[in-house]
């Protein structure tokens, strides 16, 4: 499955393969709030995708992939 992404100015959707259950979901969503700016995030498991809406002035589309790649999650 071809991994894609989609932004606009103030939302992030990305697929994670890795994505595979409920922990995975709970763990990103809080970690990924706890990061400034991040405003919401919704992850589903079946499509393997997380939708993240996000303050451009506070945080950025490549801090946001940082914390993903630090978590284990590949881009």
């Amino acid at each position: 499955m071809p991994r894609s992404k989609k932004e606009q100015k103030d939302r992030l959707e990305l697929v994670l393969a890795e994505i595979s259950c409920d922990n995975c979901r709970t763990g990103l969503i809080e970690h990924l709030q706890k990061l400034p700016g991040v405003k919401n995030v919704k992850v589903s498991l079946a499509k393997k995708r997380v939708a993240i809406g996000f303050e451009p002035e506070q945080t950025s589309r490549q801090e946001i992939e940082k914390l993903l790649v630090a978590l284990g999650y590949s881009l």
